[in-house]
């Protein structure tokens, strides 16, 4: 490791550029050129030891010297600025540097700045001035980014008016530079640009925002086409990345790399060599695949009624129509490294990736069947690959032989039931054919002695075993079924899920669904299913949603529904896969749409693995498959002969090792996607840091103003802290204000609450079983909902929470709102609410209708105490006395507190509160508060606890021995947040506000023991740190024990991200 000089300058920097010096001097020196905010160039001499590149564990201390400055005459504020010279690899003189610059007043500047090869102290002024050569006027708003590409002919450029704009040094005159295309598309302003050459020497321009997304622009005009470039183009490609801002991005110029920091706080990385291809050649390991023309179908394998369907071969006129012909699809099966594909004129066709070529197969009907009206409506390949099922519109399976000699067909009618919308094999020797109004077929094909396994069945042997009805008017579209269980589960149009369980068991013919959840995708498509284990569902819809399902295998057996999120930057959900990595670990994986776009995008890693532009309405996707590498086949409208065109996308899964010089070979595909973890994307408002009853490891709960609710896992060992693994719980409508915790070592699970806008509560069952499989650490279901008002406005919020364990699986929260509302709620963590809502009560209905800002709940001894603050600077002590587990109906509440002080002339921001020592049915309290005015408070006192049940009245309780301690002037700023921890007999109180300084005071024991008339009570601070984040807002406490005393504190302390500090 290196150290180097950090040398401060005077403005912001916006770029620097160095050259070696030729200036005598015994140790060496490179000359810099800085960048400055005010439109100023400053050149520096940089003196450097020779010896410290190589042999010096640390580079000598010297004072740089500035040489001159050079200042351009149009004075201005400057939001960016890019240097172009001083690089032999350019061509140009080493002396010449050409500086542009971005400025607030919309436009663009360029000047020159002269530095001499034989530079010396005593030629350099301290101020040279030089005049703009080019002014660029085009943009509306502030530039925020200017790149030379690849020399002084083209600019682009990005700005506050969220365009994209190419700039062209005019050939008619080179004093003039154009615009000469711009491009729209970002819905915010655009941060950066970069620029990169793609197949065939064509210009790209990457672009990102404020938006959330990165994007891909092919420039026209940059030919000369004066017509072209009058055009303002879209992107082709699109890349949504983060949460929120991505603020720059960096490619590499060698490999197709692409990196992205985002304003949550993570570098993402993406592999956009398919971006960089053209759209019609996208390359993979076999060769090319792209838009291939599917073949046409011939006239002797047409069916009675596909005359309308194939193009003739015969001599005689057509007859005439009022439309082209047009060749029908009616299935695409991607297998392996083959793509099948079966027309409804009876054809079937398949197309080898690595072979680049076509194969035609026998037709896939009978000879019998050629006169009657067979259309056909999907596919499904047998697993053996030797054979495949064609479902009709009229209830028929065909069964056809993939093969090049006379074909074996079979067939099987169901005709009661219409309509075979889609096929699933289950293993080799079962099918299941789904119609129309929710009934689905169980297709057996049986063996016998003369039928060898994985063969094609011989006639008449495909039986319809059973019917499965799902009890639903919508069509059944996709399926999974775990052979272990012996269950099925079905999903529909209409967005329901239906399980049917033991059905290998069962003698009906006709079996009903033994449970299902109705409306799970509201009433979009239910698109795929994937069983995670004997008790998980998770099932992707049309509604760009991802649904976690519980399901028991009982009499009755059950399915609930979870947990429902929205899968970022996906509006439809096509597929889930499961795939296991090279170091063991299962990652699920996501295939859907964004808008036009279908993405395949790892959920585990948070990286897109492949992407493809499938053309709107005149393209739709007919299957998608993973392995061996990622491949999408959409199916485009026909040309004038009426022929369909395949469209084909490839990515692969595993990228090729790339050989660097100097050093080993490396997978640079293999590196970890993001270096940091995605966070909130805005600040950060409440955060919950707690033990699991697993050793060794950590949760943090945690919300934000981008409506998101974050669960991280934190493993500890050997006093280090790590992050593991981060969880998206559901959206908010509006921001997350609060949160709390509360631990069941009974049930062994904690009950998770987030609160925010419309006064609403949401309740999640964290399982923490010591038992559960490494991949299962973090199932986290919703249980159910509270929202006090229906008629609560976006304004009005639940600023914040507290819950405490009751008894067996019960727990009690409190909380207080804007309104200054105090609910009480009794929630049980195994029970799934019937429509989600969770019965509260009110308390109080505010004190003279100020807000309440923080809570906190104390159990003692089955006494809970509530301790609130609000924004006049009061603090209020209530006594909600025994809560009966069970219905809050039962439940009676205090009328008003106990106890009532003011420690702060402004808002109570935060309370922390423990429990002291025993005194017969009292019990001391200790609590602790911070407010805007910059002052912590501690407040001891002794509470009156009745053990009788009989004395029931908590407003009756005794307070004595009160002391009130009030520290003015504990911080610079606005105190956000307290927390009190005790170690033994002592006590100590973190705190931190606005001024980002954590501080750690340690609380005398006079503060809460008897102490003699004038005896001073001081508490003294022990340490104090600068946290990094900024607009602090929230900070919670854990300690870490070794035996019975604290090893050390984890303070996690939120705003403009997370950082968690240990404090010994």
């Amino acid at each position: 490791q290196q150290s180097s000089s950090v040398f401060l300058m005077s403005d912001w920097i916006w770029d620097v550029r160095l050259r070696k010096s030729n200036m005598d001097c015994e140790e060496g020196e490179v000359i810099a050129a800085v960048g400055l905010a005010h439109n100023l160039v400053e050149i520096w001499q940089v003196p450097i030891a020779k010896t410290s590149f190589r042999n010096s564990d640390k580079i000598q201390q010297q004072v740089p010297m500035r040489l001159f400055q050079i200042v351009c005459d149009t004075r201005c504020i400057t939001y960016c600025m890019a240097f172009y010279g001083w690089d032999e690899n350019h061509g140009e003189s080493v002396d010449s540097l050409s500086i542009a610059v971005g400025t607030v007043s919309n436009k663009i500047l360029i000047w020159d700045v002269q530095v001499p090869n034989d530079l010396t102290v005593e030629k350099c002024s301290q101020k040279k001035v030089v005049s703009s050569i080019y002014s660029l006027e085009g943009h509306r708003g502030v530039i925020f980014c200017i790149r030379w590409i690849g020399g002084q002919k083209r600019i682009c450029s990005s700005s506050d008016d969220r365009s994209v704009r190419l700039w062209k040094c005019s050939e008619e005159n080179c004093e003039i530079y154009e615009c000469i295309w711009i491009g729209w598309g970002h819905t915010a302003r655009v941060w950066d640009v970069q620029w990169c050459m793609r197949e065939g020497g064509k210009l790209v321009l990457i672009s990102c925002g404020e938006d959330g997304s990165i994007r891909f622009w092919t420039p026209t005009g940059d030919d000369g086409n004066k017509k072209d470039s009058e055009k303002e183009t879209t992107p082709y490609a699109i890349i949504p990345s983060h949460a929120s801002s991505v603020w720059k991005i960096a490619r590499n110029h060698i490999y197709p790399l692409l990196a992205a920091g985002g304003n949550d706080g993570s570098v993402k990385y993406w592999n956009i060599k398919s971006h960089l291809s053209d759209s019609c050649e996208t390359k993979t390991m076999g060769g090319t695949i792209g838009t291939l023309q599917i073949p046409l179908d011939l006239r002797a394998f047409t069916s009675g009624n596909s005359n309308d369907n194939c193009v003739t071969d015969c001599d005689d006129p057509p007859k005439k129509r009022n439309k082209k012909a047009q060749q029908i699809i009616c299935g695409v099966a991607i297998v392996h490294d083959s793509v099948v594909i079966a027309t409804r004129a009876g054809s079937l066709f398949a197309y080898n990736f690595h072979e680049r070529s076509w194969g035609t197969f026998s037709p896939w009907y009978h000879e019998s069947h050629q006169h009657s009206k067979i259309v056909g409506e999907c596919i499904a390949v047998h697993p053996s690959l030797k054979f495949l099922a064609i479902g009709c519109a009229g209830g028929e399976v065909f069964f056809s032989e993939l093969g090049d000699n006379d074909v074996h067909c079979t067939t099987l009618t169901a005709a009661s039931y219409c309509g075979v919308k889609s096929l699933h094999w289950i293993g080799d020797n079962d099918l299941l054919a789904c119609h129309i109004k929710g009934i689905i077929t169980w297709i057996n094909l049986e063996k016998d002695s003369s039928t060898v396994s994985n063969q094609f069945p011989r006639r008449g042997t495909p039986m319809i075993l059973r019917t499965l009805d799902m009890r639903s008017k919508g069509v059944p579209i996709s399926f999974a079924y775990n052979e272990c269980q012996k269950q099925l589960f079905v999903g529909d149009t209409r967005g329901n899920i239906a399980m049917f369980a033991k059905i290998e068991d069962a003698s009906a013919n006709v079996i009903e669904c033994s449970a299902q959840v109705i409306g799970a995708h509201g009433r979009e498509h239910v698109n795929c299913i994937l069983p995670l284990s004997d008790s998980r569902l998770l099932s992707g819809g049309a509604d760009g949603c991802l649904v976690e399902y519980h399901v028991e295998c009982g009499n009755p057996s059950l399915i609930q529904k979870a947990l429902s999120s929205s899968v970022q930057n996906f509006t439809s959900v096509i597929k889930i896969w499961s795939q296991r990595s090279n170091n063991g670990e299962m990652h699920t994986i996501i295939g859907g749409f964004y808008g036009n776009i279908f993405k395949v995008f790892d959920l585990t890693m948070q990286r897109e693995i492949s992407s493809a532009v499938c053309g709107g309405r005149n393209q739709r996707l007919l299957d998608a498959a993973l392995a061996p590498f990622c491949i999408t086949a959409f199916v485009g409208k026909g040309d004038s002969n009426g022929v369909n065109e395949l469209h084909v996308h490839s990515s692969l899964l595993k990228q090729p090792t790339i050989a660097i010089e100097g050093e080993q070979n490396i997978d640079y595909f293999c590196f970890q996607n993001s270096i940091g973890l995605s966070f909130q994307g805005d600040t950060a408002y409440a955060v919950s840091i707690f033990h699991s009853l697993v050793p060794g490891r950590l949760f943090l709960l945690a919300g934000g103003n981008d409506c998101s609710t974050k669960l991280v896992k934190l493993a500890y060992s050997n006093e280090k802290l790590k992050v593991t693994r981060v969880k998206n719980l559901p959206i908010f409508e509006s921001c997350s204000r609060a949160t709390c915790y509360s631990t069941s070592p009974k049930s062994r699970c904690h009950l998770l609450a987030s609160c925010g806008g419309k006064l609403s509560m949401c309740f999640y069952r964290l399982q923490d079983d010591h038992e559960a499989p490494q991949q299962d650490d973090m199932q986290c279901c919703f249980i159910g909902a509270a929202q006090q008002s229906k008629s609560a406005d976006i304004d009005q919020r639940i600023n914040a929470v507290d819950a405490c364990y009751l008894n067996d699986t019960f727990h009690v929260v409190i909380a207080g709102d804007s309104d200054g509302g105090l609910h009480l709620l009794i929630v049980d963590d195994q029970k799934q609410y019937p429509k989600s809502i969770i019965p509260s009560k009110l308390l109080c209905s505010g004190i003279d209708k100020r807000p309440i800002l923080c809570v906190q709940l104390l159990d003692i001894s089955n006494n809970f105490i509530a301790v609130l603050g609000n924004t006049g600077g009061e603090v209020q002590v209530w006594n909600l006395g025994k809560v009966p587990a069970g219905s809050i109906a039962e439940y009676s509440p205090p009328s008003s507190p106990i106890h009532t002080y003011n420690p702060h002339t402004m808002g109570t921001n935060s309370i922390s509160m423990v429990p002291l020592i025993h005194f017969g049915k009292s019990r001391q309290i200790l609590i602790a508060t911070g407010g805007d005015d910059q002052s912590l408070s501690l407040c001891c006192f002794q509470i009156n606890l009745s053990t009788d049940s009989s004395e029931h009245d908590a407003t009756q309780s005794i307070l004595s021995n009160q002391r009130l301690i009030v520290m003015k002037g504990a911080s610079t700023s606005s105190i956000k947040s307290v927390k009190l921890k005790m170690n033994g007999d002592d006590c100590f109180l973190y705190s931190i506000g606005y001024d980002q300084n954590l501080c750690v005071w340690k609380v005398p024991s006079n503060v809460y023991t008897e102490v003699n008339d004038g005896e001073d009570i001081a508490v003294s601070l022990v340490d104090e740190r600068q946290i990094e984040i900024s607009d602090v807002s929230c900070m919670d406490v854990v300690a870490l024990h070794s035996g019975s005393s604290i090893l050390k504190c984890v303070c996690a302390v939120v705003g403009q991200g997370l950082q968690i500090v240990n404090h010994s």
